[in-house]
């Protein structure tokens, strides 16, 4: 099998493929990526870290299994109806962008959703000596540890992104159209722009592209 995300754009390996059924728990959590094995084709340990990284840096907290999919492309399908490369697919990504799941309740709330405040704010890293991200669930473990390796892999990744780019993302998504205020440079209240977002973003990719782990 392998993992896909729209925002890292690669495709990870997990298994050899197996037969890809439509039921109830055809989902899967985020704990099950302790089961990828690289020694049977895998993807490597860095890739699952670096999903498990953009899944903080984006503040995935909805991360329940209806939430993520497994899927097969058409042309993966051989003649007995066996998936050669199966993907994980996090499908749905609503509840990003703010703080992540309630810390108290482990439920989605307005804060989960898309906000400036909470999401400008929120730290990269829980304990950055550690490794260890800052990411608030609902349904897999919180707080991750993550490998060197791994926040290397994503940060060249997130290094490569233009603030055209980023700017685009917001702007597609139409971002300021939530109403939300921030105080300016003069102290005064005023709307929420795209590029305070943008500014927000690159602060976020630094914090985790300019630390390094010891491990």
């Amino acid at each position: 099998t392998e993992i896909y995300t729209l925002s890292l754009h690669d495709a990870l390996p997990i298994y050899p493929a197996a037969v890809i059924e439509t039921r109830s728990d055809e989902g899967w959590t985020f704990d099950e990526l302790d089961d990828v094995d690289p020694d049977v084709g895998g993807a490597p340990r860095p890739e699952v870290d670096a999903l498990r990284l953009l899944a903080a840096f984006v503040a995935h907290g909805d991360d329940k299994g209806a939430n993520q999919r497994l899927v097969c492309p058409f042309a993966a399908i051989d003649a007995a109806g066996r998936c050669t490369r199966p993907l994980l697919l996090v499908a749905d990504l609503g509840s990003t962008f703010g703080r992540g799941a309630n810390p108290l309740l482990s439920r989605i709330d307005s804060a989960a959703r898309p906000d400036f405040a909470a999401w400008s704010t929120l730290p990269v890293w829980e304990d950055a000596r550690a490794c260890r991200v800052h990411l608030s669930t609902r349904a897999g473990a919180s707080n991750p540890i993550i490998s060197e390796a791994g926040r290397r892999f994503l940060a060249d990744r997130l290094n490569a992104l233009s603030d055209a780019q980023i700017h685009s993302l917001f702007s597609a998504a139409r971002i300021e159209r939530l109403g939300e205020t921030t105080r300016g440079a003069d102290g005064r209240q005023r709307p929420v722009a795209v590029d305070d977002w943008l500014d927000a973003f690159r602060r976020r990719r630094a914090s985790l592209t300019d630390h390094h782990c010891a491990n």
